[in-house]
């Protein structure tokens, strides 16, 4: 459970003075709310509606492709907005709670962030549950990042210069991957970690969680606790540090770190304290807390102007990356 202690260390978020959702938003979650129920198999293949998202950019290249991975074949969608031969690449994992989601989920953000940041990205269409119950995604996320480690050179794609993002559910699997390639001793092949209003408290035991989880702002308690215990599989327990990387014992070790997270989301307390934590593990991660949003906000940048301002703060914070790390470098 995320601590009192925890939440008062995140110095770096703003004080939020209510849980009420911005006019803009209401109508969202209103809409969401009123669209006729979905079978799993329907919402795997859902697009998230043009006039919510707007209309997608043009990006100088995208490519479906597959990566052969050393666990077989893993489809992915390359973004490449500028033509050079060490591109950094952002590798990316769609939400969609574990259970759900595609390579359309977040693909007009995703083009937007590759225009403005100039990165590559590589987002991968990985294993759901409840067919394939944790650790397949993060099993499937180390693959593509070892094949980018070894063989991304082959696509344009810088090895050196490698970000892990995702949202939600996709950035469990980002801290994930993260935590496991730091106790693999490979903390270095990581450039940086980029998480969007992430899940990391399996157990959905936050202050956060007590007061919205109820609401149906777009996640609510019942549907969570169903896809975590697919997720989960009967394999893991909720708090196990393998599946919850609020859980573990230490964050040392992680790369320069941006957090978004959305101010009236039952999961807003994990991105608080994850960034306290780090903060506390000298990190300094950059934190940013949109008020008056719900947790998907971040897609909705047409009808929403914090997911635009997320998408852009993203990109800004990640073309950066490659020249910070160039001057330490040339130190």
């Amino acid at each position: 459970m995320i601590s009192a202690a925890l939440l008062a260390a995140a110095s770096a978020a703003p004080a939020l003075a209510n849980d009420v959702l911005t006019p803009a938003a209401q109508a969202v979650v209103e809409r969401l709310q009123a669209a006729p129920g979905q079978s799993l198999a329907q919402q795997r293949l859902a697009v998230p509606p043009i006039a919510l998202t707007g209309e997608p950019q043009p990006v100088r290249s995208v490519d479906d492709i597959s990566v052969p991975t050393f666990r077989g074949p893993r489809a992915a969608r390359l973004y490449r907005p500028v033509q050079t031969a060490e591109a950094p690449v952002l590798l990316w994992f769609h939400s969609g709670s574990w259970t759900r989601g595609n390579l359309e989920t977040e693909d007009v953000a995703l083009r937007a962030i590759a225009n403005r940041s100039g990165w590559s990205i590589l987002s991968v269409d990985y294993r759901l549950a409840p067919e394939h119950p944790a650790l397949a995604a993060v099993d499937d996320a180390e693959a593509v990042f070892d094949w980018l480690v070894t063989r991304g050179f082959d696509a344009k794609l810088h090895p050196a210069h490698i970000a892990i993002g995702g949202n939600s559910a996709g950035a469990n699997i980002a801290a994930s991957l993260a935590l496991r390639l730091r106790d693999a001793g490979r903390a270095e092949e990581l450039s940086a970690l980029l998480l969007v209003q992430p899940i990391l408290d399996l157990t959905l035991s936050s202050q956060s969680w007590a007061a919205l989880g109820e609401r149906n702002y777009v996640i609510d308690r019942t549907g969570m606790e169903r896809d975590v215990a697919a997720y989960l599989g009967g394999r893991f327990a909720a708090d196990d540090p393998a599946v919850s990387p609020l859980a573990v014992s230490s964050l040392k070790g992680l790369p320069p770190t941006m957090i978004i997270a959305a101010g009236v989301d039952p999961a807003r307390d994990d991105a608080i304290a994850f960034a306290a934590r780090l903060s506390i593990e000298e990190n300094a991660p950059k934190l940013t807390v949109f008020p008056g949003v719900p947790h998907g906000f971040f897609i909705f940048g047409a009808v929403l102007p914090e997911g635009a301002a997320a998408q852009t703060q993203i990109a800004d914070w990640l073309r950066a990356l490659p020249q910070a790390a160039l001057g330490k470098e040339q130190q």
